[in-house]
C-alpha cells in the first residue's frame, strides 16, 4: 500500500483549515446559506445543529456513492478531509465574525473557499457536499458549472430563510468560488480522471503525480 504523498497530506490540510476559518468567520457568520453541505448546515444551525456536525453527517451517503464511482482511495481521502474540517469548524467557533460587510464576506469568502476547494481536490480528494458531487459530475460537467447548478436549489431554501438579498449574497460567493476553483485546479494541474484503485490503494493516481507541477 502506498500512502499519501506528504505535500499532498499538506494540501489536505491546510485547505481544510482554511475552509472552516472562512466558513467561521465571513459565511455562516454572515448568514450567507450558499449551498451543498455547508449552507444546509448553515440552515440547521438556527435548529442549534453544530455546523460540524451537520457537515460530516450529510456527506455520509456521498461517501458510499463515492466508493462505487471512484474508488476507496479517492473516497478515504474525502472522509479525512471532511472529517478535518468538522473538526476545525468546532475548533474555530469561538473566533470572531471579522466583518459585517455583506459584499465583502461574500467576495472574499468565494475566492478564499474556492482556494481551500481546489487545494482538497488538488490532494486527491473532497471535502463531500457540492465539490465531492462536482468532482463525480466532472466528465459530464465542467466543474465551475456543477457547482453553480447544484448550489442553486440551498441557495433558494436560505431565500426563503434568510431573505432575498442575503440570497443575492450568496450567489456572488457561489460565482467567485466556482471561478476560483476552476482557475486554482488549472493553476495547480489538477488532474480529475478517476483512480483505478477501488480499495487497492491510498495515493493519488499516477496520471495526477505525471502532471501535477506542484508535486
Amino acid at each position: 500500500m502506498q500512502y499519501l504523498h506528504p505535500k499532498k497530506l499538506f494540501y489536505l490540510v491546510a485547505g481544510s483549515l482554511l475552509m472552516a476559518i472562512t466558513i467561521n468567520l465571513l459565511i455562516a457568520s454572515n448568514d450567507l446559506a450558499f449551498g451543498g453541505v455547508t449552507g444546509v448546515a448553515i440552515i440547521l444551525a438556527l435548529f442549534a445543529i453544530p455546523l460540524g456536525v451537520t457537515f460530516w453527517a450529510l456527506s455520509i451517503p456521498l461517501f458510499i456513492l463515492s466508493v462505487r464511482i471512484r474508488g476507496l482511495a479517492f473516497t478515504t481521502r474525502s472522509i479525512f478531509a471532511t472529517s478535518l474540517v468538522a473538526f476545525f469548524l468546532f475548533v474555530t467557533t469561538p473566533l470572531q465574525q471579522v466583518t459585517s460587510h455583506v459584499m465583502f464576506a461574500a467576495i472574499v469568502g468565494g475566492v478564499l473557499l474556492g482556494l481551500s476547494v481546489a487545494m482538497i481536490i488538488h490532494a486527491g480528494g473532497s471535502t463531500g457536499g457540492t465539490p465531492m458531487v462536482a468532482c463525480l459530475l466532472k466528465r459530464y460537467l465542467p466543474l465551475r458549472a456543477s457547482i453553480i447548478i447544484l448550489d442553486g436549489s440551498v441557495i433558494t431554501t436560505g431565500a426563503v430563510i434568510f431573505g432575498v438579498e442575503k440570497a443575492l449574497y450568496s450567489i456572488i460567493l457561489v460565482i467567485c468560488l466556482a471561478q476560483t476553483v476552476e482557475y486554482m485546479t488549472k493553476i495547480l494541474g489538477t488532474n480529475f480522471d478517476p483512480p483505478d484503485d477501488h480499495g487497492s490503494e491510498l495515493s493519488l493516481p499516477s496520471s495526477t503525480k505525471s502532471t501535477s507541477p506542484t508535486g
